[in-house]
């Protein structure tokens, strides 16, 4: 506890605190600050009582490394910080380029909206998340040395739409991304192989269009010469490296075909090389068996026959495996030019509707997770977690780092969690340290007319055409503000629907959108 002669002592200029500060209150003594909150407050957790608090600035003091204490500065409200960083940046349609370029610019974020796929420039038509974009940019500048973010909210506070602007950011930053949504069964996280295999199904490259695994990270390690580097001994990985000397004989084998449409050989090798990649990835069922590993060595001469793949199985004390895996991708992607690995994890809140014995798989998958991009120094706890398979698979590390040292993984891990009670967060809580913990406040009805405002416009940019009066942002807010609080809107994606259906509406049926209107507002209860 501060005397009063502390507290009342000559103070040195103030400091704006951030995460994870030693403060003291005269009330309740030290703490910690937790969180840097939108209204202009911090959220500490005081240790004398146990107590978490949120508290203005005028009631808190910084402690110095020589033990003086300053005074802690005002931070700018949500508001104030929005301001600034909606000057400095242009928004929606005002950022696009003139003429037609903007305008094909336009119709392709305006697609994007309508199919509930991550597109260009999600940024341009997010409000009221400035905190949070400033944040992941932040995190993102950081990825090399990995990192981690846990989004907090209620339902339909808009954690997805967060984790889709991570996922275009990361694109943007030229990051491979995967996002996924957990469930109770196809992406259970108590079965560590099904949330691998959706990670890899779902794996996204900068500038590609489509999802394509890992045959062209392949393809750009071969292109590089860095299969000789993962085929040497202290460099070997159990599962990258004879993957990457298959795919690479193969195509060594093609190029030097004269006539590839005639050889049959060829033909059985890219099979075979296609076959070892959806194995890899996790999406082919049938496990490489002893015959496969001979067959490879028929049909590729001069293979080492001493390699067997370990067996990729569907057991939930497997996670180190997967860990283990992933950690390799995320090594050869920055090798390849990359910069990093960014996994996204949403709908995690499923985890309450799992079983107790489920939910400790759950947390053991979590920590290796968190591992995977902190590193094992700093989750301690998966050293306790039981490792399943025969000796080749637990005498696998959980993290790939050849070298030794210090790892760096490379790998950003977000999660996007509920705050119920007994939820997957409160796991992530041990494992995971607190300045990583960030809770959505909603948005308001001043967010949701400036959301529609922005959309509009986009839209008047694609369609030069299309006539909407000044008003329809504000009449167009209150409507979907009401359907998100009568729940009839569930999410970002629907939400950004909704608007578009009803501009759609109104420029293809404009004789008919007041009626339109007023027929679903009606049958919403609309007051």
């Amino acid at each position: 506890m501060p005397t009063s002669k502390e507290l009342a002592a000559p103070q040195v200029p103030s400091r704006l605190l951030q995460v994870g500060d030693m403060v003291c209150h005269a009330q309740y003594g030290q703490g910690r600050v937790l969180r840097l909150l939108g209204n202009g407050q911090y959220f500490v957790h005081f240790f004398s009582d146990r107590v978490n608090q949120y508290c203005r600035a005028d009631d808190l003091r910084y402690y110095l490394p020589d033990g003086r204490l300053i005074a802690a500065a005002q931070p700018r409200t949500r508001w104030q910080r929005y301001a600034g960083w909606r000057e400095a940046r242009p928004r929606g349609a005002e950022a696009l380029p003139p003429g037609p370029e903007g305008e094909w610019a336009a119709l392709r974020i305006l697609e994007a909206m309508r199919t509930g796929v991550v597109g260009e420039r999600v940024e341009l038509y997010t409000t009221g998340r400035q905190l949070e974009m400033e944040r992941l940019e932040e995190d993102l500048g950081r990825l090399p040395e990995g990192g981690a973010r846990v989004f907090l909210g209620d339902y339909g506070a808009g954690k997805t739409h967060m984790l889709e602007c991570l996922e275009a950011k990361a694109l943007g930053a030229n990051c491979l991304t995967a996002r996924i949504a957990l469930n109770s069964k196809d992406t259970s996280p108590s079965n560590p192989q099904r949330v691998y295999r959706a990670l890899m199904l779902n794996l996204i490259y900068p500038g590609h269009s489509g999802k394509d695994g890992l045959w062209p990270l392949f393809l750009e390690a071969r292109r590089r010469g860095l299969v000789s580097w993962w085929l040497e001994r202290q460099n070997f990985h159990a599962y990258l490296s004879p993957a990457l000397y298959f795919f690479n004989r193969y195509l060594d084998n093609l190029e030097a075909c004269s006539d590839p449409q005639a050889d049959r050989e060829l033909d059985r090798q890219e099979g075979a090389v296609r076959h070892l990649l959806d194995w890899l990835e996790g999406q082919e069922a049938q496990e490489l068996t002893g015959d496969f590993n001979r067959y490879l060595g028929r049909i590729f001469p001069g293979a080492p026959s001493a390699w067997r793949f370990p067996a990729l199985k569907d057991y939930r004390t497997f996670g180190h495996i997967y860990t283990y895996i992933l950690s390799a991708i995320a090594r050869l992607a920055r090798q390849a030019g990359y910069a990093g690995l960014v996994l996204l994890l949403d709908e995690a809140e499923m985890y309450n509707i799992l079983s107790s014995r489920d939910r400790n798989f759950a947390d053991q998958l979590f920590g290796y997770y968190a591992a995977l991009a902190l590193g094992k120094e700093a989750v301690p706890g998966i050293a306790r977690f039981p490792r399943g398979g025969h000796p080749n698979h637990r005498h696998l590390p959980p993290l790939y780092n050849p070298e030794g040292g210090k790892y760096e993984s490379g790998v950003f891990c977000a999660f996007a969690m509920t705050m119920d009670r007994g939820a997957g967060w409160q796991a992530l809580q041990e494992l995971l340290p607190q300045e990583v913990f960030w809770e959505l406040q909603p948005l308001s009805k001043g967010d949701y007319r400036e959301l529609c405002s922005l959309v509009i416009g986009l839209y008047r940019r694609a369609y030069p055409q299309f006539a909407c009066g000044d008003n329809a942002a504000a009449a167009m807010g209150q409507v979907v503000y009401q359907a998100i609080e009568q729940g009839a809107i569930d999410g970002s994606r629907q939400l950004l629907r909704c608007i578009l259906e009803l501009l759609d509406y109104s420029r293809l049926c404009r004789g008919d959108i007041g009626p339109y209107v007023h027929e679903m507002t009606s049958k919403l209860h609309f007051k």
